[in-house]
Parts: C-alpha cells; structure tokens; sequence
C-alpha cells in the first residue's frame, strides 16, 4: 500500500500522486480522492497525465481499522512513488 489512515483519525483525504518509471523516465501525475463510511472506502481518480502508457493503477480499502491507499505498478523494478496528502479530519 501506498499510504495508510486510522478510520477513526479522518473521513477522507486528497492525493496528489507522481510516478515515475526510473528506465524509461516516463511520469504519471494523478489525483486521488479516497472517503470511507467505516466499513467501506471510496475513490476516483481524475486529473490523469502521463508521458506515455499507465505506470499504476490505484484502489483502497479498510483493513484493521485503517483506510489504505492501494498501488499496482506497471513495472515492480522500476517505478518510484512521490506522495502528497491532504486529510479531513472525523
């Protein structure tokens, strides 16, 4: 997982997340939004733009009492993730 929240600590946050495949050089900016009502997460991707084809797809869920923000990378050797989150607190 990419990050991580207690459900008790914040309703939802705001990503701004940068991926980039370190041998190709090609980059992935999107923004992330992820809520949750306490037994399950929601969340949209928008403002999408990359250099070339996807580097990751994102998802969350709940998993012990945390809100989890999920990654699959495109290549698992080769791509880094730089993250900004703004929260909301409960």
């Amino acid at each position: 997982n990419l990050d991580t929240f207690g459900t008790s600590t914040y309703r939802g946050a705001k990503y701004f997340v940068s991926v980039n495949n370190t041998t190709t050089n090609e980059v992935q900016n999107s923004e992330l939004i992820v809520v949750h009502n306490g037994s399950a997460t929601f969340n949209t991707e928008y403002a999408i733009i990359k250099t070339n084809d996807s580097l990751a797809t994102f998802d969350s869920d709940i998993s012990s009492n945390n809100v989890r923000l999920l990654v699959t990378p495109a290549s698992t050797s080769s791509t880094t993730f730089k993250v900004i989150r703004t929260s909301i607190n409960t």
